[in-house]
């Protein structure tokens, strides 16, 4: 917990496909978060929410093979 790595591309494309159900925070260990996300994605909450993800994550530095690092 605390460090997690992913591919930018994987994460962003996960994010937009099934990002308003909150699977975007489990792949990178946000369990807490994430539920929240799905019991609240009938609110339209947790799509404002992936639209930042992705934004943010598109914005982030990437390694050599294309990995991003969330630090929490």
């Amino acid at each position: 917990m605390g460090n997690q790595v992913i591919n930018k591309v994987v994460y962003i494309i996960v994010a937009i496909f099934f990002g308003s159900l909150g699977v975007h925070r489990l792949l990178i260990g946000k369990t807490v978060s994430a539920i929240f996300m799905f019991l609240f994605c009938w609110t339209g909450i947790p799509t404002i929410v992936m639209i930042f993800d992705v934004i943010v994550a598109a914005g982030m530095p990437t390694d050599s093979q294309g990995n991003i690092r969330f630090n929490y």
